[in-house]
């Protein structure tokens, strides 16, 4: 199996485990005040493939779906293999997928035609339990979603 098809998959599995555990949305605890700053700044990390800090903020469960720290770091250098260079953010949003909470940010990467779509499942006390990468075309679809915010 090819790694970014690897990665892709363990993202996956993550993210059915994550969705078939998710507590009804009016039963979570709301995020912490700084969500957006956090989510902005987790994007950054994974696009600079800062496996350190972004394995730091990932739940045990995510870290270890998918392979611990070196596993974080080989999803991310291939996903930047693909992607190319951060160009700019397009928009982001807060949307709610599979029960769960997930910030979303759309940007412009230099080796792709269409947007990109960063998705990590925040949980209140500021960890990630999922996550997804996604061509716009490719965006999964959100059972609601926020206002998007744009630059």
């Amino acid at each position: 199996m090819r790694t970014s098809t690897r990665f892709a998959a363990r993202g996956l599995a993550a993210a059915l485990l994550t969705a078939s555990l998710a507590l009804p949305a009016a039963a979570q605890e709301p995020l912490q005040k700084d969500s957006l700053e956090f989510g902005r700044k987790f994007a950054e990390w994974f696009r600079a493939s800062n496996a350190d800090s972004a394995a730091a903020h990932m739940t045990a469960n995510l870290l270890n779906d998918l392979g611990g720290r070196d596993g974080v770091l080989e999803g991310m250098s291939q996903i930047a293999m693909r992607a190319g260079d951060f160009v700019k953010i397009l928009e982001e949003q807060f949307a709610w997928r599979g029960g769960k909470r997930q910030y979303w940010q759309t940007a412009q990467m230099s080796s792709m035609t269409e947007p990109v779509v960063y998705r990590f499942v925040m949980e209140p006390n500021g960890q990630i339990s999922g996550l997804g990468v996604n061509p716009i075309s490719r965006r999964p679809d959100a059972d609601s979603a926020g206002p998007v915010i744009k630059p």
